[in-house]
């Protein structure tokens, strides 16, 4: 069997032999072994709640299962392997027990509003709109994959700071009106109208069709399967946002949507600071560790020392995170004009 073939879930448990197999299928790379993660960084991956429940029930008797009517999910600490996706492997179970209700309860602040593999980043706009459109998204996706009507619901917990929590989903209303205005800046000529990965290419591009379904929960389209508990707010209306950018051009568009990106927020008390909740993150320490350094050969074309520069400069932010805040230092004259204004002269000629 190949690794196309394997496909395990994102939300099974696995023993350590499945591991095994599963890194036999792949091309031999160094692996970093369990062992080492405990016992040299001190590193600890953590399930969810939902898997968690997936592997319970898995091991209960059926008939035994038969008779569970509700089970609640916490999800207070960040988990490995793309969390919001795990309710999938809810589905089989609410089918085979019609009169069972999952309630996932997603704490905002500890669990709702990271990325997996970076949560220690600070808490920016373009993070809070990945993330809330990431769990709403999979939670439309069950009824797809035929998750029963009323057996699932998610609930999107913004305690003890509901006013915070209702502070931060402005900056997703926010985004979704950007986004969606800026579409119909390129339907009606407003703007001039990119290719297909051109426009999902961009640092600042979102879900798609965000803003109807930020509308559709602020509207209570979804009420029976999404809720949250603090205020949505009103909608931002995307033919505002247009109104007011008429004489704007689409490098104006972008300095101001990656403007709004660096606008950061933190939490309050009664929780401690966001860098104190999200600690340094297991793949980031291990990137830490082993990549602090890294040579590659330049490759074809002239060997000179600008160009080396460059292609180092390249090289990492190529590696680095793209919502990380980035210093490069560096004493070539070349490498500073290009960062600081040949570039735009560059992408108006289509870098030729």
């Amino acid at each position: 069997m190949g690794i196309l073939d394997a496909r395990p879930a994102s939300w099974a448990i696995h023993e350590l032999d499945e591991i095994s197999r599963l890194q036999s299928l792949v091309a031999p790379v160094d692996w970093v072994s369990r062992d080492r993660f405990l016992d040299e960084f001190g590193l600890h991956f953590r399930y969810s709640a939902a898997s968690l429940a997936i592997r319970f029930q898995q091991s209960y008797p059926h008939v035994a299962f038969s008779q569970i009517k509700k089970i609640t999910l916490l999800e207070d600490h960040l988990s490995i392997a793309n969390s919001p996706s795990h309710a999938q492997g809810l589905i089989r179970f609410c089918r085979q027990n019609p009169g069972l209700q999952i309630e996932r309860v997603v704490d905002l602040w500890r669990a709702g509003l990271s990325p997996d593999d970076f949560p220690e980043l600070p808490l920016r706009t373009h993070i809070i709109t990945k993330s809330f459109g990431r769990w709403i998204f999979e939670a439309l996706e069950l009824r797809k994959r035929g998750m029963p009507n009323g057996s699932f619901r998610l609930i999107l917990d913004g305690s003890p700071l509901p006013e915070k929590a209702s502070q931060v989903f402005e900056a997703v209303k926010s985004d979704a009106a950007r986004q969606a205005a800026r579409d119909l800046c390129y339907a009606r000529n407003i703007l001039p109208c990119p290719s297909w990965f051109q426009r999902r290419n961009r640092v600042a591009y979102q879900w798609e069709g965000l803003h109807q379904a930020i509308t559709s929960l602020q509207n209570g389209d979804y009420a029976s399967f999404i809720d949250c508990n603090f205020d949505l707010g009103a909608a931002h209306d995307p033919e505002c946002t247009i109104g007011e950018r008429l004489d704007w051009t689409a490098d104006d568009w972008t300095e101001n949507e990656l403007a709004h990106m660096r606008q950061q927020f933190d939490t309050e008390a009664p929780l401690p600071p966001w860098q104190e909740l999200h600690p340094i993150s297991p793949i980031t320490h291990l990137h830490q560790q082993l990549n602090r350094n890294f040579g590659l050969p330049l490759g074809k074309g002239p060997q000179t020392n600008n160009r080396a520069e460059l292609m180092a400069i390249y090289e990492a932010l190529r590696r680095t995170p793209i919502h990380r805040e980035v210093i490069i230092r560096t004493d070539s004259e070349t490498s500073k004009k290009c960062l600081e204004g040949r570039y735009k002269q560059w992408r108006l000629r289509s870098f030729k």
